[in-house]
């Protein structure tokens, strides 16, 4: 066992931003054609840390997306988080690349993400 002042804590005072977390259902339509619908998974409080310096130039300048990575407390339903799914606040949709524990201490999940364009 740690002892107290070894400790790490998390500041649960950043996670600010409601979130939806989405997750794809398939079905097949007519003509065998695959029609992904979107459903709810989960509501997370989240904090976000956009990409800034060097990785948003590099980011704009291939495509222009904003990329940033998104935080949420570790547990269940935050570990069965994948690359599949999609993060939903209000009309603004995020597209999940890559979702990590982080450090692998089971304190926070760490989820890189892409912003899809406005219709």
């Amino acid at each position: 066992m740690r002892a107290a002042f070894k400790a790490k804590r998390i500041d649960a005072g950043k996670y600010r931003t409601r979130c939806v977390v989405e997750q794809p259902v398939e079905t097949v339509a007519d003509m065998h054609s695959i029609e992904i619908t979107w459903t709810k998974y989960a509501d997370r409080w989240m904090s976000f840390d956009s990409a800034w310096g060097n990785e948003l130039t590099q980011a704009m300048t291939t495509i222009p997306q904003k990329r940033g990575v998104i935080r949420t407390k570790y547990d269940s339903q935050s570990a069965a988080i994948t690359p599949r799914m999609r993060i939903k606040i209000g009309d603004r949709i995020l597209n999940i690349e890559a979702a990590d524990d982080d450090n692998g201490e089971h304190r926070e999940m760490v989820m890189r993400y892409l912003e899809e364009a406005p219709v």
